[in-house]
């Protein structure tokens, strides 16, 4: 059973779950992290924003959850040290994306805050009275992966979509609120 919900729309997680050695969990560990956070997401309408992880003082450069889950975002840490994907379990692209800071408790709280600043622009209606659908976390989710900007060495190989490194790209509030307002000249 999972705890009363938090009635907060975005959560902000500057943490990964690891070993104390920084060594993942086995596979199955993880995987369950991973449902916990997707099914509390999709109970709540809660949107986990999750730092990578900066790679650790060993060579476990990979992608830690709750970085990992499905229905979260999880965020990487652009010029500056971060861990990469994809993931262990079953090779999913990640990060989603990054956003400029040394390290990902820096990178995190700016996805955080964009993906909150662009839920207050969908509940005001800044693209027309039905915007208000976009308050859905899949929503913002995708307008914020989709207004990323791609740094000149991102690349992707199929069949992912995302850069192992960069995700979607680099975070780019202004690009995805223009898609969420539909080219509507409106400030946030």
């Amino acid at each position: 059973a999972f705890p009363a919900s938090i009635n907060d729309p975005v959560v902000n997680q500057s943490f990964i779950f690891c070993q104390p050695d920084f060594s993942h969990f086995p596979v199955s560990t993880e995987q369950d992290i991973d449902s916990q956070y997707d099914d509390y997401a999709a109970q709540y309408k809660t949107l986990f924003v999750s730092g990578a992880g900066n790679g650790g003082p060993t060579n476990q450069a990979r992608i830690y959850p709750s970085a990992t889950c499905y229905n979260g975002i999880g965020v990487a840490a652009y010029g500056g040290s971060s861990c990469i994907g994809p993931t262990l379990d079953n090779g999913r692209a990640k990060p989603d994306i990054t956003a400029p800071a040394g390290v990902t408790s820096f990178s995190t709280p700016l996805v955080s805050g964009a993906a909150a600043v662009l839920m207050q622009a969908a509940l005001r209606g800044d693209g027309g009275s039905d915007t208000n659908s976009a308050f859905d976390i899949r929503t913002i989710k995708a307008l914020l992966l989709n207004g990323a900007v791609k740094p000149a060495d991102w690349t992707n190989v199929v069949p992912s979509p995302l850069d192992t490194r960069y995700g979607a790209g680099v975070l780019n509030v202004f690009n995805s609120y223009k898609q969420l307002a539909g080219g509507k000249r409106s400030y946030i």
